[in-house]
């Protein structure tokens, strides 16, 4: 318990050489076959960031959505009656702007790690994107480097 509330206390900022600064992106106007190329470019991250020309964070794609978008005739047997709860769900979309969620969780540099656990525990999800207040992408933060300090502060060996 003590461990955790040493964790829960540090600001993502304190973390920030663990932290992603050059995160996957794309523009709203980005075909989908480009969006599933920049995903395959960097496995650290199941996400996707739809930023604007200035960097400005309008959405996120997650790789779920795009399993969807892959197999639509299992994703609609799947969600059955959602489907039709659920019109973001686009199966014949083009662009980015077609798939990405345009209200996605994101967390600041001065956020608590415990805030930001708490969103990785509600939202089933393991990466935030960090943005400063005027919601200018900086970074992402995910679990495994929130691991990775947490082994390093308590003398545990991390393997890079």
């Amino acid at each position: 318990m003590e461990n955790e509330l040493l964790l829960g206390r540090k600001k993502v900022a304190e973390i920030k050489d663990l932290i992603i600064q050059n995160p996957s992106t794309v523009t709203p106007e980005t075909p989908i076959r480009e969006v599933m190329l920049k995903m395959t470019e960097d496995l650290r991250t199941r996400h996707v960031y739809v930023v604007d020309k200035d960097n400005y964070l309008v959405g996120e794609i997650r790789m779920s959505r795009m399993v969807k978008y892959l197999f639509p005739y299992t994703a609609m047997l799947e969600l059955g009656a959602d489907v039709a709860k659920n019109p973001s769900i686009n199966f014949a979309a083009a662009s980015a702007a077609e798939v990405m969620n345009n209200n996605p969780f994101k967390t600041y540099e001065d956020s608590s790690l415990s805030q930001v656990a708490k969103v990785f525990m509600n939202e089933k999800i393991n990466e935030l994107p960090v943005v400063t207040k005027d919601n200018k992408l900086c970074g992402e933060v995910n679990f495994f480097e929130i691991m990775v300090h947490y082994l390093a502060e308590t003398g545990g060996k991390v393997c890079n």
